[in-house]
């Protein structure tokens, strides 16, 4: 019961004292404006990692593709050089 009497004194402190209620107002307003901004951060941050991502893959997909017509065209000219042109 001791603990409980001390507890609605600090909260009357704190809500009927002018200079301590505008810090407690302050802070739990810095704490809510500094939480948005790290989740807005993160949003933004995982956006652009995910972009990235896209981007990387993209490019990894055509240098495979790339590498494959190249192939091609060397096959192709093997083709023609050996057995077309031998005839």
């Amino acid at each position: 019961m001791h603990a409980w009497q001390h507890l609605q004194h600090f909260f009357f402190w704190v809500f009927h004292s002018h200079e301590s209620s505008a810090g407690f107002v302050g802070a739990i307003v810095g704490a809510v404006v500094g939480g948005l901004m790290t989740v807005c951060a993160a949003i933004l941050a995982q956006k652009q990692a995910t972009k990235d991502q896209r981007r990387r893959d993209r490019e990894t997909e055509i240098e495979t593709i790339r590498g494959i017509l190249e192939a091609n065209v060397t096959e192709v000219e093997l083709f023609k050089s050996q057995f077309l042109n031998g005839f």
